[in-house]
């Protein structure tokens, strides 16, 4: 087994545990039938949103999972394998959930969390360069994304703005409601009085920020910014769609704006343009905290570890990714604009000064929780640290998950990552 993937496997199922077992107090075993959610009948009366949350929460471990695994057997052995972990793992936390008065197991949470922990398992196929989705992934990737590790954590910034922007990602198709997440553009369109100049500022230096870093990684040649403009389309697109977000007109003007912004800058060298991405995000971070109700993330204002997603997993998650990508994106593109000597210094130095910036704007209001101050410069020193010094390395196995040296993986090793 892989140590680094089996490590990551139990601490993520270490908070699977935690969260499960929420709030770990007020526990009772006189009238308790140990097996009653097996009993009892299959109710579609759960939202939506929570199932969702099922699933979702279970497939980075069933990813994990997978590639621990990924030396034991075929493919298809370590997904059932991974399946029946995951499986057995929501079985235990149901059980167990039967003694706390506070928590309601279900079979249908048992069976949306072993739907999880296999779509997570799949999701290793994209990984698997002997697998079609990893040979498409890993085609893609060599056209697309310049070699390094280190530019795939630029990717992962981009996932996590999109997935803040769809929390909770439920889809309705209705008419009343797709009339409802247009109300707010066609509010403004009509009375511009109601136009949000803080939040066309937001939307305007994100997007820009973010279309940037995408010419960071972007390999020569290939049309990554206009590429970008159209995932916000097709992002924008799908919100109108989903439980409880809405389109207004400040991110559509914000959109343009920003593309009208970003392509004034693309000739510069990846250092100057990696600067100027990280200017744009700081003052979309500095609108954005500014924003009536904005400023303190509702979900994440209390000590306890993953209160907020645990008592509201939807709106949780959606403010965990609205306050991580923002820092990640710093530190990814402070490692691209900092000479290497100057690295270690900058990813230390900048999570400390960002912690500082974030502390400083609101120190009389003291609306930022503290704990958002820490998770903040924390993901900006992840992202920019020491330890992407040694992963962007060109990887020195010959494999990922397969036998055979892949062509992503000459890639590597005939490239700098940087």
């Amino acid at each position: 087994m892989n140590l680094r993937p089996t490590l990551l496997a139990l601490g993520y199922a270490a908070i699977i545990v935690y969260a499960s077992l929420y709030p770990l107090s007020g526990w009772q075993v006189a009238g308790v039938d140990p097996y009653g959610f097996l009993n009892g009948r299959w109710t579609t009366g759960a939202p939506r949103a929570d199932n969702l949350v099922n699933v979702l929460a279970y497939i980075p471990l069933g990813l994990l999972i997978a590639l621990a695994l990924q030396d034991r057997g075929s493919f298809t052995r370590r997904v059932i394998l991974t399946t029946l972990i995951g499986a057995v793992l929501s079985f235990f936390m149901e059980f167990l959930q039967q003694y706390l008065p506070a928590r309601v197991p279900s079979h249908a949470d048992l069976a949306t969390n072993a739907c999880g922990a296999l779509l997570g398992a799949l999701t290793a196929s994209f990984l698997d360069e002997e697998q079609l989705p990893g040979k498409v992934l890993a085609q893609w990737r060599m056209q697309w994304v310049k070699p390094g590790r280190h530019f795939e954590l630029g990717l992962i910034v981009v996932a996590a703005w999109a997935l803040s922007q769809w929390v909770p990602g439920v889809p309705v198709l209705d008419l009343g409601k797709l009339r409802d997440s247009l109300a707010p553009l066609w509010r403004s369109a009509h009375n511009l009085s109601d136009f949000d100049l803080l939040q066309w500022g937001r939307y305007t230096f994100y997007l820009s920020g973010l279309a940037l870093l995408v010419k960071t990684w972007g390999n020569p040649g290939r049309p990554a910014v206009p590429a970008f403009f159209l995932f916000v389309g097709c992002v924008f697109a799908y919100k109108i769609a989903v439980v409880g977000r809405q389109l207004s007109l400040e991110a559509v003007v914000g959109a343009l704006s920003a593309m009208a912004l970003t392509f004034l800058w693309l000739a510069l060298r990846v250092r100057t343009i990696a600067t100027i991405a990280g200017l744009f995000l700081l003052s979309g971070l500095i609108c954005a905290h500014f924003l009536p109700g904005q400023g303190s993330p509702q979900y994440l204002s209390h000590w306890t570890p993953l209160r907020g997603p645990i008592d509201h997993p939807a709106l949780g998650l959606g403010s965990v990714l609205e306050i991580l990508w923002p820092p990640a994106a710093l530190g990814y593109l402070a490692r691209i604009a900092a000479p290497p000597e100057l690295r270690r210094a900058v990813a230390w130095g900048g999570g400390a000064a960002l912690a500082v910036l974030l502390v400083a704007m609101d120190w009389q209001a003291r609306s930022i929780p503290f704990r958002t101050v820490f998770l903040m410069a924390g993901t900006w020193t992840l992202f920019g640290s020491v330890w992407l010094e040694r992963s962007a390395q060109p990887v020195a196995r010959p494999k990922v998950l397969g036998r055979r040296t892949s062509p992503s993986q000459m890639a590597y090793a005939s490239s700098s990552s940087s």
